[in-house]
């Protein structure tokens, strides 16, 4: 096996590894009164799942950063202008964000 191969490989697992630990995580719980997240919710959370995935987020960024040589890079962001990166990384992020209030309306609603 090829060296494109093998790091497309490390990074399947890798973000299967960082699903399954996010997954397994109880979510944080928010207090009746707050609508944001407090020390106390967080604390609920399982803080060693989420640490191994952030470790596996920070490898899989290293590989991605450093160890892909230029030549297997996408490079998209070098054919678009400053403008044009901004608004396709910001419609990415909107589109994430609007996806997260719609299924927490649903399931609002289903309560």
């Amino acid at each position: 096996m090829n060296i494109p191969n093998l790091i497309t490989l490390s990074r399947l697992v890798i973000t299967a590894g960082v699903f399954v630990c996010l997954e397994l995580a109880p979510e944080p719980r928010l207090p009746l009164k707050s609508p944001t997240p407090t020390l106390e919710g967080l604390a609920h959370a399982n803080e060693t799942l989420v640490w191994i995935a952030f470790v596996l987020f920070l490898v899989a960024a290293v590989t991605d950063f450093k160890l892909v040589p230029p030549r297997l890079t996408p490079g998209f962001e070098h054919r678009l202008s400053r403008g044009s990166g901004t608004v396709t990384y910001l419609a990415f992020g909107v589109g994430l964000a609007l996806s997260g209030l719609w299924l927490e309306a649903r399931r609002r609603r289903k309560a």
